[in-house]
C-alpha cells in the first residue's frame, strides 16, 4: 500500500518484469561491440557507407541499429552525438526510476514491520491477565519486525543493487556503441576503432577480448 501510494499501479505491475531484468543477462558484451564495429569499419573501407546496410538486421539492440541508420543517412557527427547522448540519458533515468521503487520498498519494509510489532504489542499489553502466554505473544509480535528487515535486506536491497550495476554496465556499452558509430562514420581503420573501444575496458577484459574470449556466441 505504501509503495502504491508513491508509484503508479503500472509500476507495481511491472515489478515482476524488473525482477526478471535483474536476473537475465544483457544481450551483448564489450567484446561484441568491438567485433561489430571493427567489422563495420572494414566494410566502409571496402564498399563505403552504403555497405553498412547489411549490418542493420544483425545489430544487437535498437540503440545500435539506430546509430548505424544515422551513419547511412549522412547525419552530421554532432547531431548523432546529441541524439544518442539524449537517448542514453533517458534510458538511465528510466532505469533509476525502476531502481528507486526497490530502494523505497527496502526503506519502507522494516518500518512496516516495526508498525506491525507495535500493534501486536498493544494487543499483548491489553491482555496481561494470562501471564503464561506473555512470552510467546511478545515473540510473535517481534516476528513482524524480523519479516520486515528480512524482506528489505534479502529481497529489495539486492535487487536494487543488481539493477544499479546492470544500469552502469548497459550505459557503458551504449557509450561504446556511440564511440564506435562516430569512429566508423569518420572512416577510421578497423585497428583504430578497436583501440578506441577497448579503452572502455579493464586490462583483464581487454586481454580476453584480444584473445577472442570477450564476446558472446551471437553472430
Amino acid at each position: 500500500t505504501c509503495a502504491m501510494s508513491m508509484y503508479t499501479i503500472m509500476d507495481m505491475l511491472m515489478m515482476p518484469i524488473y525482477f526478471l531484468q535483474c536476473i537475465l543477462p544483457l544481450p551483448y558484451k564489450e567484446g561484441d561491440v568491438v567485433e561489430s564495429f571493427q567489422r563495420m569499419a572494414d566494410k566502409v573501407k571496402g564498399g563505403g557507407i552504403p555497405a553498412l546496410t547489411s549490418e542493420i538486421p544483425s545489430a544487437y539492440d535498437e540503440y545500435m541499429r539506430r546509430g548505424v541508420k544515422l551513419i547511412i543517412s549522412g547525419t552530421d557527427s554532432h547531431a548523432i552525438k546529441d541524439i544518442m547522448h539524449e537517448e542514453v540519458d533517458k534510458i538511465s533515468k528510466r532505469h533509476k526510476q525502476k531502481i528507486g521503487i526497490f530502494n523505497e520498498m527496502a526503506g519502507v519494509a522494516p518500518t512496516m514491520g516495526m508498525v506491525g510489532t507495535l500493534l501486536a504489542l498493544v494487543i499483548v499489553l491489553g491482555n496481561l491477565e494470562d501471564t503464561s502466554k506473555l512470552g510467546s505473544s511478545i515473540a510473535v509480535a517481534l516476528i513482524a519486525t524480523l519479516y520486515g528487515v528480512a524482506v528489505a535486506n534479502v529481497l529489495f536491497v539486492p535487487i536494487a543493487k543488481k539493477l544499479d550495476g546492470k544500469n552502469d554496465k548497459e550505459i557503458l556499452l551504449k557509450e561504446m556503441v556511440l564511440e564506435g558509430v562516430l569512429a566508423v562514420q569518420a572512416g577510421e581503420s578497423s585497428f583504430l576503432v578497436g583501440q578506441r573501444l577497448k579503452a572502455f575496458c579493464s586490462e583483464g577484459l581487454r586481454g580476453r577480448i584480444e584473445g577472442g574470449k570477450g564476446g558472446s556466441k551471437k553472430k
